[in-house]
């Protein structure tokens, strides 16, 4: 599918204005109809509304295709007696022809000839279907019908050049697959490129494509594929002999001459109704008018309309990529922008446990902050937001009931948009209230917006079910880590003691190897650190066997790059050794000493550099440096004034050169039980550190790309 995408004559075909697409009542029928709890009253209603269109569906009702013994009187009626199913294909049929009716012909490409052989086709499918027990012979009929299609699409967009083919295999009968080819692609392969761009099913694209494939690949297919391919070869009386025609039917589903016999007698019998029923002419003159003004305006209508139920398509299919509440919100201001060039939009996130509609960013470039920068009370409230939001319905500034006013909030509201008034439209997932998405605009666009608010309600609509499911993920996830860790607690302090045990037997044999060395003053420096990180991890397994209640940490002034100079100490050698990785020391000499917590820290800087040397693999780098930041700050940390306290910092980076963090995982980087690393790695290394940083007052950011690998920074202040 792919590859033909980049077809150059699908291009072509893609950008011509000929390319038919859908009407715009079908595509709301069709989703009516794929939902679960669709009535029959619904559906009815709907295709009243397309008196053409109810016609057609009728007449096809009340032909001899279905056989009903009374005659039906209304599409309600009609729709218990043939099914939900066989409506939509009905309508598929029927709007099919109508889109290709303004077609004209020629002495090379005879219409009625192409209909009819459509529809004897659309007839045997159905027959075969029903022989063979298929379980939807409505979709058997509209597959036959549609099998041709590409002949239509090529004829319309190419008149020249399909004309010019159509005369050479006149003079040699049967060369039609490999002339269309020529073009670029056969008529079997344009059809089905056609219906998966208007989304049909696919194996109705399938049927198409493939309806000229060679006998033995057949065998191997689906049944809607071979009841086309076994329909189509029994019409075709020029391109295959009776005998040929008849291996096909006995090679696909066993049929004798006479069952095959049976089936396009009956066959023949339905093409005249089915045509009539269709208002397709088989026998008759073709329409020679050509539309009048009003049908070209009313076709240019329904062009647009289809246009803006693509574009929308296209936001709702951006809905369904992205990721967090921020980034969902992003993809509905930029679906408001695409769809009605509208960039005066804001959206208010509904807080119910506080009954407050709170501001969440502003479309303007796109952008989405957490900064709560406008809340409105909902109770007791006379604006225009919670009216909508309350009673569930859209609501404007521009038609105000009789005797009332603008409240100050809708006018302070304005005021932030720069716009003469504001159009209000509630957002609800499964009876719960999301938000309000409220957008300004001139008096003079009203009219646009109101012509298409189904659209712009069903993108909000979309969005609103994505919200519902974002907060759903998110408090499903902390309901996980919850009992996790609870999880965890029960075997907590088991592990503390046991791990204890050894702990202490290696602190006795550290002071007796301490004894036996210290006259050799060998290793003393070394056998120091391995002292501290001991005392370090015994302190550690205090705090976890009462993590139910942290004590509260001690506050010291620490030589920074010390501390980094014996953690590199202890760390460069086994890992130059056992995995070929070099450690890099780039110290600010200026530091000075910070007060701090110093287990923190340490923990801080060992899960960063076991990140990095895990990143790197083998005979990578790891580069650690620090940074001394006076206050003001830098012209690149325009961010952290409102972060940090005001004055010094002192910033630490660990970097590596390894493959970098996809971009899917650094957006949960710091949630707990989040790794990149496979299976025997719980995610919790990042999750501790970002909550060390946090416990120190600080940042913690992380810069990755496949180029140059990943960075982490941390920025602390320099005094609490």
């Amino acid at each position: 599918m792919d590859d033909l995408n980049q077809n150059p004559l699908m291009q072509r075909l893609e950008s011509s204005s000929s390319l038919p697409t859908l009407p715009h009542i079908l595509l709301r029928i069709m989703e009516v109809c794929d939902q679960e709890d669709t009535q029959f009253r619904e559906l009815s209603q709907l295709i009243d509304k397309d008196p053409a269109l109810s016609s057609k569906i009728l007449s096809l009702v009340n032909s001899t295709r279905y056989g009903l013994p009374n005659k039906v009187r209304s599409i309600e009626q009609a729709l218990p007696l043939i099914g939900m199913e066989a409506v939509k294909n009905a309508a598929i049929c029927a709007s099919i022809h109508q889109v290709f009716a303004k077609m004209e012909g020629g002495a090379l490409f005879n219409l009625k000839s192409f209909w009819k052989h459509s529809l004897t086709c659309a007839g045997l499918a159905k027959l075969i279907a029903q022989r063979i027990r298929y379980p939807n012979p409505e979709e058997a009929f509209l597959a036959g019908l549609i099998h041709d299609l590409g002949k239509l699409v090529l004829w319309v967009n190419l008149p020249r050049e399909y004309a010019a083919l159509l005369r050479r295999i006149k003079e040699q009968p049967g060369g039609l697959l490999l002339e269309e080819a020529k073009l670029g692609a056969t008529h079997s392969e344009v059809g089905g490129w056609l219906i998966r761009k208007w989304n049909l099913n696919s194996l109705l694209a399938d049927a198409v494509s493939f309806h000229h494939e060679p006998l033995h690949r057949m065998v191997q297919s689906f049944p809607l594929v071979k009841i086309v391919y076994a329909a189509n070869a029994l019409c075709s009386s020029q391109e295959l002999p009776a005998g040929e025609r008849m291996r096909v039917l006995d090679a696909l589903f066993g049929l004798s001459q006479e069952e095959t016999d049976s089936l396009s007698g009956q066959a023949e019998m339905l093409v005249g109704d089915t045509a009539k029923a269709l208002g397709i002419e088989i026998n008759g003159r073709e329409e020679a008018e050509r539309m009048g003004k009003q049908d070209h305006q009313a076709q240019e209508t329904l062009s647009q309309a289809v246009k803006d139920l693509s574009l929308v398509l296209g936001a709702l299919q951006g809905l369904s990529q992205a990721t967090g509440e921020n980034e969902l919100i992003r993809v509905l201001y930029q679906g408001m922008d695409i769809l009605l060039g509208l960039k005066r939009v804001v959206f208010f996130r509904y807080d119910g446990k506080r009954d407050l509609l709170v501001m969440k960013g502003f479309s303007d470039n796109h952008t989405v902050s957490s900064a709560e920068d406008l809340v409105l009370p909902v109770a007791q409230s006379a604006s225009l937001l919670a009216e909508s939001l309350l009673q569930n319905k859209p609501c404007n500034s521009f038609n105000p009931a009789p005797g009332s006013s603008p409240s100050l909030l809708d006018e302070q509201i304005k005021h932030f948009l720069k716009q003469e008034g504001i159009f209000c439209l509630p957002l609800s997932a499964y009876k719960k209230r999301i938000g309000v998405l409220v957008i300004g605009l001139p008096r003079g666009e009203l009219q646009g917006l109101l012509k298409k608010e189904k659209l712009v309600s069903l993108l909000a609509h979309q969005s609103a079910l994505a919200l519902y499911g974002e907060e759903l993920r998110q408090n499903q996830l902390q309901t996980i880590q919850a009992e996790r860790w609870a999880s965890t607690a029960t075997m907590t302090q088991k592990v503390v003691h046991e791990v204890n045990n050894p702990l202490a037997i290696i602190k006795n044999y550290l002071k007796i190897l301490d004894q036996k060395l210290r006259q050799e003053q060998m290793a003393m420096e070394e056998i120091r650190i391995i002292n501290e990180e001991i005392e370090r991890v015994s302190g550690l397994l205090g705090q976890l066997s009462q993590f139910s209640a942290p004590k509260a940490q001690r506050y010291e002034f620490i030589d920074l790059n010390a501390l980094i100079a014996d953690l590199a100490a202890i760390s460069r050698e086994p890992l130059s050794v056992f995995s070929g990785i070099q450690v890099h020391l780039d110290l600010d000499p200026a530091l000075p000493k910070t007060a701090s917590q110093k287990d923190n820290l340490k923990q801080i800087l060992i899960n960063l550099m076991k990140n990095a040397a895990e990143a790197a693999g083998r005979e990578g780098n790891i580069t650690i440096s620090t940074r001394y930041l006076q206050a003001p700050l830098p012209q690149g940390f325009p961010a952290l004034k409102e972060i940090l306290p005001k004055g010094d910092l002192i910033e630490i980076k660990v970097q590596d050169d390894g493959p970098g963090i996809p971009e899917t995982m650094r957006l949960k980087l710091f949630e707990p039980f989040t790794s990149t690393k496979g299976e025997g790695h719980q995610g919790l290394g990042l999750a501790i550190v970002y909550s060390l940083v946090k416990e120190l007052r600080g940042t913690i950011a992380c810069q990755s790309s496949r180029e140059s690998g990943t960075c982490f920074a941390v920025t602390l202040p320099l005094e609490v």
